[in-house]
């Protein structure tokens, strides 16, 4: 009732509160909130300037996961729902809740879509490939999904369909891949449906930051056959773990059968990649519809394949359409089209690991700037893993922050510091306490710009990761987001520790909490609630 009280007093009000500006919103990736122990990166990291700002000026927790960000029950967090709910100011449903859904009642067998895909295969004599990221993470993929897409082809009596499995080891315990592996095997046995033709590490198939030699091994390795041989999966995945090569580093194989036959991607083909998440999927994307790739200037094209995504990676590569089967939920408001519609000036910085997320994910799904909107990429370090760079890029950001801070262009700023998340997912927890030792560093750097010229700096993050290093149930190291709630802290010489708190909420109350405080009206589908009193 309180929370709709100061709501409803605020929504008629849209004079900009200049005094308290720049508004600067830093995200933490991958900083959640958990108890001291060997295995909580955070809480052994020398972090002086986040613990004064949570002594001095307003903190509380926020819900980062399951339903609180429209994931599944228990589902970790995960950056793509926590940029969207932190841009949405309300929950949105992720593409994982909208599919299951889909699956549980039905209605997924009956996707025009995937009917017309099985028919362009049975008119062309041709083959449906399954590709995708073999995991029960959640994060970019469900092995469930997979397991609905076998279903449907036995209902269909269609028995042509091979898959290709990208091996996690990141989003899921570094070596589970063979435990998942052996369900995939089972599960086709039982349908008599599906073949099993090529594993190889995400490393290789989902790459995000342009590295365009890992891209192409994959997509030659799926349509030229350029990869080692193995005779089974189970081969590849024990013979990986023996050489120490954890899931998501799996080199490229392709598994043969008896008589040495290699099943690869030809033209007429069918491709359903079952990934939902779209950032770590648009470089293979691009390799089979592009029309021109400057990187990959070898390319072998394929003709008249049908390729079909399960959710929009992109609009268009080239002359390609590409076909979704699944709309994502909707964003209309988001809060930087409210910004921008209020003609306030925004910077959104991140390097390249997360820029996706603080543009086209915290936008909403738009791909385009708003007016009076600029977005900052800081290349990424061309390392294998990060544990190696622990400061990753973190240091060129807060120098780009301190210039526009100085320079008194923006209104308002968003930017995400990658390290904690990032290096979290090496499962390195001495590089991890490094990566966190370093951004508090930097927490603070921009903490005193922004309190010193009376502008408001409000840190959260997106997921936990950093400060659950160790599965407490294995001892073994755990590179998996987590559960946990994560921070929100408001740092201003505008509020008053004493008269003014902080309730706790979730990730989707944050933008409209500052929409209060920047005395902006908040629009009615920005259903999230302010959860500052004064």
């Amino acid at each position: 009732m309180l929370i709709q009280k100061v709501r409803s007093q605020k929504i008629h009000m849209s004079s900009f509160n200049k005094d308290h500006s720049p508004y600067v919103l830093l995200v933490l990736d991958g900083w959640g909130i958990a108890p001291s122990w060997g295995g909580n990166a955070i809480s052994q990291a020398k972090t002086p300037n986040y613990n004064y700002l949570c002594k001095n000026f307003l903190y509380t927790t926020v819900k980062a996961s399951g339903r609180d960000v429209g994931l599944p029950d228990d589902s970790a967090g995960n950056s793509e729902a926590g940029h969207l709910n932190l841009g949405a100011g309300k929950i949105i449903l992720q593409d994982e809740t909208i599919i299951n859904k889909e699956i549980e009642n039905g209605h997924f067998f009956q996707k025009k879509l995937l009917l017309e895909a099985f028919d362009h295969a049975q008119k062309n004599n041709s083959t449906v490939h399954f590709m995708g990221l073999l995991s029960d993470a959640g994060t970019h993929s469900h092995i469930s999904h997979l397991f609905a897409l076998i279903d449907m082809a036995k209902q269909l009596s269609f028995r042509r369909v091979k898959l290709h499995l990208f091996s996690d080891g990141r989003d899921s315990a570094p070596m589970s891949g063979i435990e998942l592996l052996d369900k995939v095997e089972r599960y086709i046995s039982h349908a008599g449906i599906g073949e099993i033709c090529s594993i190889m590490g995400r490393y290789y198939a989902m790459d995000r930051d342009n590295r365009w030699g890992r891209t192409s091994r994959a997509y030659n390795t799926l349509v030229k056959g350029e990869a080692e041989f193995a005779s089974n999966a189970r081969q590849v995945f024990s013979k990986s773990y023996a050489r120490g090569i954890t899931d998501e580093f799996i080199e490229p194989r392709i598994i043969v059968n008896a008589e040495q036959h290699a099943s690869l991607v030809k033209d007429n083909d069918v491709v359903i990649l079952f990934n939902f998440r779209p950032d770590r999927v648009k470089q293979i994307t691009m390799s089979f519809l592009a029309n021109e790739i400057a990187e990959f200037p070898d390319r072998k094209k394929l003709n008249n394949i049908k390729f079909l995504s399960f959710t929009m990676y992109e609009q268009h590569y080239g002359d390609w359409p590409i076909q979704h089967i699944f709309k994502p939920d909707t964003n209309k408001s988001p809060l930087s089209k409210i910004l921008s519609e209020n003609n306030l000036k925004q910077l959104h910085i991140a390097e390249t690991e997360k820029y996706a997320h603080v543009t086209y994910f915290f936008n909403g799904g738009n791909d385009k700037p708003f007016p009076n909107e600029n977005w900052n990429l800081v290349p990424s370090p061309k390392v294998k893993t990060y544990d190696v760079t622990p400061h990753m890029s973190a240091q060129t950001i807060t120098t780009y922050l301190v210039k526009a801070l100085d320079e008194n262009k923006y209104d308002v700023i968003v930017a995400n510091y990658a390290n904690p998340d990032m290096v979290g997912h090496t499962g390195n927890l001495q590089s991890t306490i490094q990566a966190v030792t370093f951004v508090d560093h930097c927490l603070g750097v921009i903490a005193k710009k922004v309190v010193d010229k009376g502008g408001t700096l409000l840190v959260c993050a997106d997921h936990g990761n950093a400060e659950q290093m160790i599965s407490p149930t294995t001892g073994q190291a755990y590179t998996e987001h987590s559960t946990n709630p994560v921070p929100f802290i408001i740092a201003s010489k505008h509020v008053d520790k004493v008269k003014n708190h902080l309730i706790p909420g979730r990730l989707s109350d944050i933008a409209p909490t500052l929409l209060y405080m920047a005395n902006i009206g908040i629009p009615d589908e920005m259903a999230g609630s302010n959860i500052l009193f004064r």
